[in-house]
């Protein structure tokens, strides 16, 4: 029987969230899914405006037989018996239980992407993993969970957005409102908003957000995918363009400062 060995990220806001970090490793065990090391929990700050108050972040590796997406089902069960619900994209939750990594495996399927594609970035998911396993190394970046901490943790922070694409003649009035709005919600924090053409000169550690067009029905759950290099995707529709950019734009930021 071959055992595979991955990480799992926990999070949640409602009642008591160390006691159901608790309780999915209980549970997750009787769906032989073995943990073997779990982090201590550290507090973030929520994503997006519908998220509630401030979350409770874990981590932890195990080893189990079952394939990748035998594994998600699992995940999606455990959480189902601990109260969380699906009714709202990034709203409040009792836990939430992400597979990060499983061996070196890359998987893109509209189900399940592996690794987690916004891992890589999310200081409350690498700071936890980082304690219990700092040299696990990012299958694609070729990077350890440590170095990939330590980029985020560089001051300034610099953003570089791609704007090409939503509105190219108001290009320059959109980054000013970008970088007003960043300064109001960030006040203590160094933050360098750059263009993408900027930000490729820049010597500070740089992460990308590049900007497309969504006209037509988003999808209720939209999982990013896999990009070369260090993008991140925001996708906007047609209509208050500056207002989706920011909201896009802060989640990512909030994501890095953990």
């Amino acid at each position: 029987m071959t055992v595979l060995r991955g990480a799992i990220a926990f999070g949640g806001n409602l009642g008591d969230p160390e006691r159901s970090f608790q309780n999915a490793c209980r549970l997750l065990a009787t769906h032989g899914i073995n943990v073997d090391r779990i982090s201590s929990t550290i507090r973030s700050q929520p994503m997006g405006p519908d998220a509630g108050s401030e979350f409770c972040n874990a981590a932890a590796t195990f080893h189990s037989p079952h394939s990748a997406h035998q594994l998600l089902q699992i995940l999606h069960t455990v959480e189902a018996e601990l109260g969380r619900t699906r009714d709202q994209h990034w709203g409040p939750r009792t836990i939430d239980l992400d597979l990060i990594c499983l061996d070196q495996q890359v998987i893109d399927t509209p189900q399940l992407v592996l690794p987690h594609p916004a891992f890589w970035y999310r200081r409350f998911v690498l700071q936890p993993l980082c304690e219990i396993d700092p040299d696990a190394r990012h299958p694609i970046l070729k990077e350890s969970s440590q170095q990939l901490l330590d980029r985020l943790l560089k001051r300034p922070l610099t953003v570089a957005v791609d704007l090409c694409r939503p509105e190219n003649s108001r290009a320059e009035s959109t980054l000013a409102e970008l970088k007003l709005a960043i300064r109001q919600q960030f006040p203590q924090e160094k933050i360098l908003i750059q263009t993408a053409a900027e930000g490729s000169t820049s010597d500070a550690p740089t992460i990308t957000i590049q900007v497309v067009r969504e006209d037509g029905p988003s999808e209720n759950r939209r999982q990013p995918r896999h990009e070369k290099g260090r993008i991140v995707r925001i996708a906007l529709s047609s209509e208050n363009v500056v207002e989706q950019l920011i909201t896009g734009v802060t989640s990512v930021i909030q994501a890095m400062l953990g």
